[in-house]
């Protein structure tokens, strides 16, 4: 059997026959954009602007039955994916320094990660979708560190906002004070 490099394996996504297959980790055809709207509707309880996808039912069931064990085929990544087939990503006792790295740059998000750098994610404690799909097949990039680091930037500004929400309300008493009275 011929060896698999990316030369022969990245062409064979455009085939026809493959693409019928619609592997979302592997050939999805989609937009970061759509991908965010199905994680904000995922958030939301399987609605979003009066357009459901899944019962609520569908969704809490979609998170459950975390199973954490090594991914031996891909990375070798300590994984905890869901009965619904999505990972949560969390560190382990268990991971290297390079996957403690890896997760702490998407720490709390659930969902999935595509060949070549696309990323499709959602944190339900931050109310966060997030979704990357790079327009350049990055195959070297395994871990999707460039999703990653825009992943974490966006959870950054999330965790300034509410920081600056909660600054802005003082408590009742505090804001009678302030006035005088």
């Amino acid at each position: 059997m011929d060896k698999i490099t990316p030369n022969k394996f990245i062409p064979m996504f455009n085939r026809a026959v493959i693409r019928m297959g619609e592997t979302p980790s592997g050939n999805a055809s989609c937009s970061a954009r759509g991908l965010a709207k199905i994680g904000a509707c995922v958030l939301n309880g399987g609605e979003l602007a009066g357009v459901r996808i899944m019962s609520e039912a569908a969704v809490e069931q979609l998170h459950e039955g975390l199973v954490a064990k090594r991914d031996h085929g891909m990375t070798g990544m300590v994984t905890e994916f869901s009965q619904g087939g999505i990972n949560l990503y969390r560190r382990s006792e268990a991971d290297s320094a390079h996957h403690r790295r890896e997760k702490e740059l998407r720490e709390g998000f659930y969902g999935w990660m595509g060949f070549g750098g696309s990323v499709f994610q959602w944190n339900r404690e931050l109310g966060v979708s997030f979704a990357y799909a790079p327009t350049l097949l990055s195959w070297y990039d395994l871990q999707n560190l460039r999703g990653a680091r825009m992943q974490r930037a966006v959870v950054e500004c999330v965790e300034a906002m509410e920081v600056r929400a909660r600054s802005n309300q003082m408590p009742e008493e505090e804001e009678e004070t302030s006035r005088g009275n």
